[in-house]
C-alpha cells in the first residue's frame, strides 16, 4: 500500500536560513535607521531632515505673510 500525498516538502533547514537572513537585514536596517536618526540629532537644526526645513520655511513664510497684511491694514 503505497500512500501517494501530494503534500509539498518543507525544507526546514533552508526555511530556518530564510529566516535568519531575513532577520539579519532587519537588524542591519534598525541599526542604520537609529544611527541616522543619532545623527540627525546632532546637526544644527537648519542641517537636519528636509521635512522639517520644509516646515520651517513655510511657517516662516505664513508669519511673514500675516506680518505684512497687518502692516497694509494698520497703514490704510
Amino acid at each position: 500500500m503505497e500512500q501517494n500525498t501530494n503534500k509539498p516538502v518543507v525544507d526546514l533547514i533552508e526555511m530556518r536560513k530564510q529566516e535568519i537572513a531575513s532577520e539579519q537585514i532587519k537588524a542591519k536596517y534598525l541599526r542604520d535607521k537609529q544611527a541616522k536618526a543619532l545623527e540627525q540629532k546632532n546637526l544644527p537644526w537648519y542641517q537636519k531632515d528636509l521635512t522639517r526645513n520644509l516646515v520651517g520655511v513655510s511657517v516662516s513664510v505664513l508669519v511673514m505673510i500675516a506680518i505684512f497684511l497687518l502692516a497694509r491694514i494698520n497703514w490704510a
